[in-house]
């Protein structure tokens, strides 16, 4: 009787829901690739194609939440299709390789810095929230992340707003630090927070919320 083998699946590992993650990961990808090129034979197009795809959502990003003119993210949205046509391609190359080679599968997914289906991944989140005492909510904001797509604009400001009522109303709070603390909420609502940055570029558009429990 045959032994049963574990087929290992790649994956990105991440979605297109931040942008800026978005176009932090492929980048890591891309470097994963080119730095590794001896165990993907093959792959210089697909590189060259996945950089040009990231310059086009970068440009398109610092579009939109530089300028903010009228259609931008439109045409965000359609760079970021592209993008993620590109990713799947090298997601759709690495898996060929991952089926000849299974015995080195999982090196090879590490190489690339895709995500092996099933192997728990940690990904830096934009914006982590906590709770350590009664009616207080600590916000960390990832700033690397916020500031990606921004070029080489300076005199950041973070800018976070918390909602206890579902955005009806809000505490705001605009602070050079990647720090805020909202205090006197209530116990056992659920606080959403968003965050966003001014700089000389302009101001970003307000992440997606995050949300949790008060104590």
């Amino acid at each position: 009787m045959t032994t049963p083998t574990h087929h290992i699946r790649a994956t990105l590992g991440f979605t297109r829901a931040s942008v800026p993650i978005a176009v932090s990961r492929s980048k890591d990808i891309s470097n994963g690739l080119t730095n590794n090129a001896g165990l993907f034979p093959g792959s210089a197009n697909l590189v060259t194609a996945l950089n040009a795809a990231i310059l086009a959502v970068d440009t398109a990003q610092q579009a939109v939440t530089g300028t903010r003119a009228r259609g931008t993210t439109q045409s965000r949205k359609l760079k970021l299709d592209a993008l993620f046509t590109q990713l799947d391609g090298v997601v759709t190359f690495v898996q060929a390789l991952c089926d000849a080679n299974p015995e080195t599968a999982s090196q090879l997914i590490k190489a690339a810095n895709l995500v092996e289906a099933g192997v728990p991944i940690h990904i830096k989140e934009l914006l982590g929230l906590t709770s350590p005492t009664a009616g207080v909510v600590l916000a960390k904001a990832n700033l690397k992340l916020l500031k990606a797509g921004r070029g080489k604009a300076r005199n950041t400001t973070v800018n976070y707003r918390c909602s206890i009522d579902g955005g009806k109303t809000f505490q705001s709070q605009s602070i050079n630090a990647a720090h805020a603390t909202f205090s006197g909420l209530q116990s056992l609502s659920t606080a959403m927070v968003e965050v966003s940055i001014t700089d000389s570029g302009g101001t970003t558009d307000w992440s997606n919320p995050v949300s949790i429990m008060v104590k």
